[in-house]
């Protein structure tokens, strides 16, 4: 998610690295929405930075996470 506002941006080098930043987006199978700073939704979008992110990957339990950090603390360098 991107504003129009960013890739209108009267600084050339902002502009093409948000232009680049969408195409490589695309190129890797992702989808990329632009806001209209006219909506609301754009405006919004741009009061925090102009650009957002949805990310897509599993995230571990947290129990497991807790399990892993027991093994790091009980390490000892000798044990290798």
């Amino acid at each position: 998610m991107i504003t129009d506002t960013l890739f209108k941006s009267d600084d050339i080098p902002k502009r093409k690295k948000f232009i680049k930043l969408a195409d490589k987006v695309k190129e890797d199978g992702g989808d990329v929405i632009i806001f209209s700073s006219l909506h609301d939704s754009g405006e919004q979008l741009n009061q925090l930075t102009g650009v957002a992110v949805i990310l897509n990957y599993p995230v571990p339990d947290l129990e497991d996470m807790d399990e892993e950090d027991e093994e790091v603390e009980d390490f000892v360098p000798g044990d290798l």
